[in-house]
């Protein structure tokens, strides 16, 4: 898996690309920087791959977190 961080200020979006189904992201973390870390506002996950027979992947499931997760980041920036 692929790894892909973009920081803009105190925002940030972390995105975690899968190369073995067609460099799909399946996972994209959106965060506020707070005093005390990093706040988790927006986090959307894609699971549950399956191939099409045109051999082209697409996800079935789709979870979705929206904000105000008291969980603060750890790790750096």
């Amino acid at each position: 898996l692929i790894e892909i961080r973009n920081t803009h200020g105190d925002r940030r979006s972390d995105f975690l690309i899968d190369p073995q189904h067609d460099y799909m992201c399946i996972r994209k973390t959106d965060w506020e920087r707070r005093s005390d870390g990093w706040l988790k506002r927006w986090e959307t996950t894609l699971r549950d791959l399956v191939q099409l027979p045109t051999g082209h992947w697409v996800a079935t499931t789709m979870n979705e977190y929206r904000g105000g997760d008291p969980g603060i980041a750890k790790g750096g920036d």
